[in-house]
């Protein structure tokens, strides 16, 4: 990783910061292997299947949109920011259900006006609407809010990879029944 890009660019990535949690995740998985907790194995399987598809998928849809608003590439904190916001909004859209387009997008510049608000005081007038403009417009993308089985399609798609969909999405299923049967314990 570290020879192909530079330092630069992996620390401004969601992947990137990830990654020593991941490979670190990866020890205690082996240590509850090892111990018989195999239950929670299967569940932190879920847990870094999950963490290795979702910050590929939030890289480039925060990579993409700025770079097209702005002409620049935003650095980490900027990234978690809006993937503060997201999770907020995937939680808000999952109680609201299915509503449209133009519904979403209002309370998503609600939600980010909200979150600006609060994190920018020390801001001028017109960099906060600079934020709150971009900052929209990169979270109303739908693959936000995109299901596992769905970011997978699209990654496979984008990766030229489509022989492996069907495998990534069983083992992801499965791995996914031993998170609800915690949930109903």
């Amino acid at each position: 990783m570290f020879k192909r890009y530079e330092l630069e660019e992996i620390i401004h990535s969601v992947q990137g910061v990830l990654f020593p949690y991941l490979w670190r995740e990866s020890y205690w998985i082996v240590y509850e292997i090892l111990t018989g907790h195999y239950f929670e194995a299967l569940r932190d399987l879920r847990l870094m299947f999950e963490g290795s598809l979702l910050p590929l998928a939030y890289d480039c849809l925060v990579d993409a949109k700025t770079y097209e608003e702005s002409g620049f590439l935003v650095a980490f904190d900027v990234k978690a920011e809006m993937i503060e916001i997201a999770e907020r909004l995937r939680e808000k859209r999952r109680q609201l259900g299915n509503i449209d387009d133009e519904k979403f997008e209002s309370s998503v510049r609600e939600e980010v006006w909200d979150f600006i608000r609060d994190k920018g005081a020390g801001l001028d007038e017109k960099t906060r609407r600079e934020y709150i403009e971009v900052y929209s417009k990169v979270l109303v993308q739908p693959g936000f809010y995109y299901s596992v089985p769905k970011l997978i399609t699209e990654f496979v798609r984008d990766c030229n990879l489509e022989e492996f969909e069907e495998k990534l999405k069983k083992a992801w299923a499965e791995l996914y029944l031993y998170t609800l049967f915690d949930e109903v314990l």
